[in-house]
């Protein structure tokens, strides 16, 4: 039987206020696109997207992706972590999606959330 699953996303940037000699910089982070959906997954199928988290900054940044809602225990990412800056200003996040076999026909859905921070200095 075939299912509607719906996944939202929310970004939520979690970023350190960086100090300098000059002050507090800004930092933007992007995730794209902002919802997803599986439409018409089996039970006990499987699916797979992409997500884009990018940045305009040169600082460096390590980030995490996690969920919750009805879904969460149903999706896993490559990477789970990952890191942003200078040399590398886009990352592209494997979704993957499992419903368990024993799933009831229903629509459903959960938050994917990735957390960015500042990266430790080495």
């Amino acid at each position: 039987m075939k299912m509607k699953t719906t996944i939202l996303f929310l970004m939520s940037v979690i970023l350190a206020a960086l100090t300098l000699s000059a002050g507090s910089v800004a930092i933007s982070v992007g995730v794209s696109p902002g919802t997803m959906k599986f439409e018409d997954l089996l039970r006990g199928g499987y699916a797979e997207a992409e997500i884009l988290v990018s940045t305009s900054s040169d600082d460096a940044l390590s980030g995490t992706v996690s969920t919750r809602g009805d879904i969460g225990n149903w999706l896993s990412f490559e990477p789970q972590s990952f890191e942003l800056g200078q040399e590398k200003s886009i990352v592209r996040i494997k979704v993957i999606i499992q419903p368990p076999a024993d799933v009831a026909n229903g629509a459903y859905e959960g938050i994917i959330s990735v957390t960015v921070r500042p990266r430790p200095p080495a």
